[in-house]
């Protein structure tokens, strides 16, 4: 009696038992697969931001420079060394 209903249900089962396991296994490494792809999207997105944190901060370096080199007391040294004056008011031409 139990060796029939074994082969009664293997024989159920065995016509639906390889359809459900590729089933089951294409679910599966669809999943992986997608799950690594995510994964290393995360980890382009998190490069990207690091060199646009860098870019910020050179940037941010940069202005600073600027300021600098365009302090007034800055441009009167340069002025100085490279003998700069200030125009004299005969020199000044106004343009209308």
């Amino acid at each position: 009696m139990k060796t029939k209903l074994i082969k009664e249900i293997k024989k159920t089962m065995g016509n639906a038992l390889l359809p459900t396991v590729l089933g089951l296994l294409g679910i599966g490494i669809t999943f992986v697969l997608f799950r690594m792809k995510s994964v290393e999207v995360d980890y382009r997105r998190a490069g990207l931001i690091q060199k646009i944190d860098d870019a910020k901060n050179e940037n941010r370096d940069l202005r600073a420079r600027k300021a600098g080199i365009l302090s007034p007391e800055n441009l009167l040294k340069v002025a100085s060394k490279h003998k700069f004056f200030e125009p004299k008011s005969s020199q000044i031409i106004v343009v209308p």
